[in-house]
């Protein structure tokens, strides 16, 4: 593992800390730059930090710059300078549901999201690849 990649990682405790706030993934994204993605994650694992979560799946439906934008798709144009991940999808992003893993049944999905809130439920058709997303908030 690059020593730079445990740097990135050891700079952004330290900044986090000496704002007295936890970690977000916006950090995460942040403070991983130009750094191969398998490495940054291989260290954010080493110290502890769930890359899956922090970084989201590395199968996932949605891109980072999917989450950043959420907000503003429906009332503002594309910005070339993507805001943080919105309060309302949470802090860190995970995914806790795939069907081809916890199973294709309408009751492994409840049983899979029972006590999480937000959800922001991601539906791909198969045929076309477009996606439907959902979020839920609630208890």
């Amino acid at each position: 593992v690059p020593v730079d990649y445990v740097q990135r990682v050891v700079d952004m405790v330290a900044r986090s800390r000496m704002r007295g706030e936890a970690i977000t993934s916006w950090d995460v994204h942040e403070a991983k730059g130009d750094a191969d993605p398998k490495g940054y994650r291989r260290v954010l694992d080493m110290y502890g930090f769930a890359a899956d979560r922090y970084l989201g799946p590395l199968d996932g439906l949605l891109t980072t710059l999917h989450l950043q934008m959420m907000r503003r798709w429906c009332t503002l144009p594309l910005v070339l300078s993507p805001p943080p991940i919105p309060p309302c999808v949470g802090e860190p992003v995970m995914r806790i549901y795939k069907a081809s893993v916890d199973g294709w049944k309408w009751l492994d999905l409840l049983e899979a999201v029972k006590g999480f809130s937000p959800l922001l439920l991601i539906f791909r058709v198969a045929a076309s690849d477009e996606l439907l997303a959902i979020i839920i908030e609630g208890p």
